[in-house]
């Protein structure tokens, strides 16, 4: 993938720095920064599955508050996650009352989601048939920002929810303190990070998909 262009509103991007040969824009009029040279992983031979795996009990802890806030809103239902690894967060949902199903990248976490009991597909969702108003709640947790056009990928979710269905999304936040006090160590000290992701939101980000939704 790469990107000159804001998928928002179109215009160029400028250039803010480059880390590990990683070119990082930002709009000046929508406040979205983007990787320009994004690479996406290999999902055949992906890492992270078995630290997933092993770290369920971290992970469990938020997904909980997702699932706390979820039944503030909808109690139970059919839920769809989007790149629901190895099944952790559809875990958590199926044992309080929901119809939990999936959609993986990576071949290995498929299998080990399938080996727990779930019914998660290999594949991406841009390429699924999947029939409107299916399902009650859509769950994209930590997987936007690698999406192409985030935007057009909301728009998709809306379409599989029934009519009071709910989407919950989760995302690392571009502007949170943690994340100035690591470039300015890059930038000061050269210190190494890692920034893997292709889209950086905002909540701003958040608000200015709402209103083009």
């Amino acid at each position: 993938t790469y990107m000159e262009k804001c998928i928002i509103c179109g215009k160029l991007g400028k250039h803010l720095f480059t880390v590990e040969k990683r070119r990082i824009s930002s709009c000046q009029w929508c406040d979205l920064s983007w990787t320009e040279n994004f690479q996406q992983p290999d999902y055949k031979d992906y890492h992270y599955d078995e630290t997933y795996d092993s770290c369920r009990p971290l992970f469990d802890n938020a997904f909980l508050r997702l699932l706390h806030i979820t039944q503030k809103h909808i109690k139970s239902g059919n839920l769809y996650e989007i790149g629901s690894s190895v099944g952790n967060l559809l875990g958590i949902f199926a044992k309080n009352g929901w119809n939990v199903s999936g959609i993986e990248p990576s071949q290995s976490a498929t299998q080990i989601a399938i080996k727990k009991g779930f019914k998660v597909k290999n594949g991406y969702f841009q390429n699924e048939k999947i029939p409107e108003n299916s399902y009650d709640l859509v769950i994209i947790s930590q997987t936007l920002e690698h999406m192409d056009d985030p935007l057009k990928t909301l728009k998709l979710f809306k379409k599989y929810l029934n009519p009071k269905g709910c989407i919950i999304i989760t995302s690392p936040n571009w502007t949170n303190p943690r994340g100035y006090i690591l470039l300015t160590l890059w930038y000061l000290f050269k210190a190494p990070i890692t920034l893997a992701d292709l889209h950086y939101f905002t909540p701003v980000d958040f608000q200015n998909f709402a209103k083009n939704e």
